[in-house]
């Protein structure tokens, strides 16, 4: 059958129509890749933790953490003590998968001779040989201790050494974020820090192992890409495109918490409908609903900080590289994109409707808000293309800071939250005085796993006086003697390296030698007599000759004054003896 041109020419004109409709209907969409979790979690059951976790808060809180791992997230669960158990079996996360999870988790205990730091990491990660573009990968360490596994200390320094030079880098060439949490003093903070900031994970000591389950919610949103719907008051607000949610309440004692549904439904534990779960534990509930109903909720519990409405949806929102560690003042970039299905949504309709602010908030800081901006201006090169971009600086101190992104349209809200640990500077210094001639040893520590090894370079110049360079010695220590008729001048230095994700780093510092007396000359002052110390010793003496004699001329001119006031007494007595006489005899005339 043949078509004559213009009916080839109406279905091709029909069919480009109906294809620009589509573009017109639906959003335009650019793939963006939406990384997978890989998640595994090593939790430490040494004896130890009898006396750093008595009441096994462990196991409440790897419950909530299995609570929260979303389906589809592949994941493991480790404890080591001298040996390594492999305590619940690496896979993709589903309801059977979150079912023996929990019960393993009950399993939790303390009873570990030792402390195989090495060994679990070394079987925990035995597939991790390479970097994996698709996937995002993340480590959970819990310890009380020290790496041991001998009694012989320089066994345990072995291991510790074969963790930082060989089990570390293949982590960090395969691209993993290890996050580790140190659950008493006695832990190797050192050795735990570098492993964290090494690979920019997140590191924290806690002392109270009641806070652990907080801990593990904020490494759990820094280890996946879970959204969550902004709580203001403990209000929410739910959207159609939502299949399932994720509420958290933090709560003391024994207060239950209860759910109120936009029909004006009062939810609790014991009257939950069937598309509902409900997980309750000392400290927290967590409460799962499949199609949860549109509208505005509220949960009826007290109201924290770390309570969360975490959401499965089809609308999400991205934020691009936002890092745990960063210096003072330093510049960070925000890079938003709203995607539906994984991809990035690019429709300008649908676009124009949405507003995207970071906020952030800091001890240190004052509060302040950013709104990030799709205009083609500054950082964003193309305008309406769905990538928002902002920048801003963090602290001028010390700390942790948090942000929250959040992306706001007529229908739908979505959040993202985010804590930053603040560095001070790349590297503290260290000045020890000495006595007589002796020089000052100045060292320079750069903290651990914050410049890459081999990458520092550090100068050092003294009043004008010339640039010159540290030497580290055998045991990796950046040493120098400056001689001791330099006290009191000021030292300059200059630290270089590079950072973890290859970008340079450059700092200058600056600190005073401490002035010194010369050993000689301090033995002459300590010799040499005080003359104040001499006067005030002499009046002192003549002080006290002084008010003895106060004391006995007190004393007889007291007894004069005795005496003369005894004379007057006698003379006027005599006196009025006289004048009595006289009246009598007056009176007789």
């Amino acid at each position: 059958m043949k078509y004559s041109y213009c009916q080839v020419l109406h279905v091709r004109l029909f069919i480009s129509l109906l294809f620009c409709s589509f573009l017109v209907v639906f959003p335009d969409y650019v793939y963006s890749a939406v990384k997978k979790t890989d998640l595994r979690i090593l939790i430490d059951v040494s004896g130890s933790m009898k006396i750093n976790d008595p009441q096994n808060l462990r196991t409440p809180s790897v419950k909530l953490l299995i609570g929260l791992i979303p389906n589809g997230t592949r994941a493991g669960i480790w404890t080591f003590g001298k040996y390594v158990n492999m305590q619940v079996k690496y896979g993709v996360v589903n309801k059977p998968w979150k079912a023996r999870a929990r019960q393993e988790a009950a399993k939790i205990h303390s009873r570990g001779l030792y402390t195989n730091i090495e060994d679990v990491l070394k079987k925990s990660t035995y597939d991790w040989k390479s970097k994996d573009l698709k996937t995002s990968r993340h480590i959970i360490l819990l310890t009380d201790g020290m790496v041991d596994i001998s009694k012989q200390p320089e066994i345990n320094l072995k291991s510790r050494n074969r963790i930082i030079e060989e089990y570390l880098p293949k982590l960090k060439k395969a691209g993993v974020k290890i996050h580790t949490i140190a659950l008493s003093q006695q832990a190797d903070h050192e050795l735990l820090k570098l492993l964290s900031v090494s690979t920019d994970g997140w590191y924290e000591l806690i002392e109270d192992p009641k806070i652990l389950h907080r801990v593990f919610l904020r490494i759990f949103e820094k280890s996946s890409n879970a959204n969550a719907l902004p709580l203001e008051n403990n209000l929410f607000k739910v959207d159609k495109s939502i299949k399932d949610m994720t509420v958290l309440s933090f709560h003391s004692g024994k207060l239950d918490s209860k759910l109120i549904t936009p029909s004006k439904k009062t939810i609790t534990e014991k009257n939950k409908p069937d598309n509902m779960n409900w997980f309750h534990e000392d400290g927290y509930d967590l409460i799962t609903i499949s199609k949860p109903e549109v509208g505005d909720w509220k949960l009826d519990a007290p109201v924290d900080k770390d309570n969360r409405v975490l959401v499965v949806t089809n609308l999400t929102l991205s934020v691009i590289d936002i890092p745990n560690n960063v210096l003072l003042n330093q510049r960070i970039i925000l890079k938003a994109v709203l995607q539906q299905k994984g991809k990035n949504i690019k429709n300008k309709n649908f676009l124009n409707l949405v507003k995207i602010s970071a906020f952030k908030k800091s001890l240190n800081d004052p509060d302040m808000k950013y709104e990030l901006k799709d205009d083609g201006k500054g950082l964003d090169k193309h305008a309406a293309d769905g990538s928002y971009y902002s920048e801003f600086r963090s602290p001028l101190r010390s700390g942790v800071f948090e942000l929250s992104v959040t992306a706001q349209g007529p229908t739908f809200k979505r959040q993202r939250q985010y804590i930053v640990n603040v560095f001070n500077g790349i590297a503290n210094i260290k000045i020890t005085d000495a006595k007589d001639n002796d020089p000052f040893m100045i060292e320079v520590i750069p903290h651990k796993g914050l410049l890459q090894d081999g990458s520092v370079d550090i100068l050092y110049e003294i009043n004008h006086g010339g640039v010159k360079s540290f030497s580290k010695n055998n045991d990796g220590h950046w040493i120098v003697e400056v001689p001791a008729n330099l006290a009191g001048e000021k030292v300059s230095f200059t630290i270089k390296g590079l950072r973890q994700n290859n970008k340079s780093v450059e700092m200058q510092m600056e600190r005073i030698l401490p002035e010194r007396i010369k050993q000689v000359e301090k033995n002459k002052l300590e010799d040499k007599p005080n003359k104040k110390e001499e006067i005030e010793h002499k009046s002192v003496e003549k002080d006290s000759g002084g008010w003895i004699s106060v004391i006995i001329w007190v004393l007889v001119i007291n007894v004069i004054l005795g005496l003369i006031a005894a004379i007057i007494f006698f003379t006027l007595k005599k006196k009025r003896e006289k004048n009595a006489i006289a009246e009598k005899q007056e009176l007789q005339l």
